[in-house]
This record gives structure tokens, C-alpha cells and sequence, in this order.
């Protein structure tokens, strides 16, 4: 503290930022860059191959074949190429709901006609749909 006359200038000290929480910082964004480079790497490589290396294609749902109201046992595909595809559902897809193949779910999409994405397998000449995204 310093005196100038009858006023008194005070200085306050800021405080300073341990070295430990500056290196912490600079380790978290670079971790969080490294995941960030690596997840786009990644999005990347599967838009390439079309998804999980399969084939793929895109466009909107024509028609839902269901023996009920969750089971599909095929749909009629209109690519954006025009081309017309039928596919069956692939046996391990069919019990996974997490791949989109639920009839209620497919019909949404061919009343909206809303893009979707199917990625398929070939087997014993029949396209079996393994993967839905919708677009």
C-alpha cells in the first residue's frame, strides 16, 4: 500500500492460476479434440462404405407387408435412383427394435413419404434389410 497524499492507492493481487489447472485444461481439450477428430473420422469411413460396409440405398418406403402390428415381414422400396426393391427383413434384425424395422414405424414413413436409409445384405437372391436411418 502506497500513500499519495492524504489517499491511499491499494493494489489488489490477482490471483494466479495454478500450473496444475492450466495443464488439466490444455489435457481436456485435447482429449476432447482426439475424440471429437476421431468420431468425424469415423462418420466419414461409414458414409464411404455405406454404413457398416454393406450395401445401402436410399429413398421411401412404397408398401409394408406385416403379419402384425410389430412383425414386418417385407416393404417395397422406391430408390432415389428409381429403382423398385423388396426386401425381406433380416431374422436378426427383425427382433432387434433398435434397427428401425417396427411396422408402425415403416408405415410413418410411407404415408409421410419421409426418406429413409436401408442398409441390406444379399442371401440366397433375396435382399434381406438388415439397418434403417431415417434421412
Amino acid at each position: 500500500m502506497q500513500r499519495i497524499g492524504r489517499a491511499r492507492i491499494v493494489r489488489s493481487e490477482t490471483p494466479r492460476r495454478s500450473p496444475g489447472m492450466f495443464r488439466l485444461t490444455v489435457l481436456f481439450l485435447m482429449m476432447t479434440a482426439g475424440l471429437l477428430g476421431g468420431w468425424l473420422a469415423y462418420d466419414g469411413v461409414t458414409d464411404l462404405l455405406g454404413g457398416d460396409g454393406g450395401p445401402s440405398a436410399q429413398g421411401v418406403i412404397l408398401r409394408v407387408e406385416a403379419s402384425s402390428l410389430t412383425v414386418v415381414d417385407s416393404l417395397t422400396l422406391r430408390t432415389n435412383d428409381g429403382r423398385t426393391l423388396v426386401l425381406k427383413i433380416a431374422p436378426d434384425a427383425a427382433r432387434d427394435p433398435r434397427e428401425g424395422f417396427v411396422a408402425g414405424h415403416l408405415r410413418s414413413h410411407a404415408s409421410l413419404v419421409q426418406q429413409v436409409e436401408i442398409f441390406y445384405r444379399e442371401q440366397d437372391g433375396d435382399l434381406l434389410a438388415e439397418r434403417l436411418e431415417d434421412r
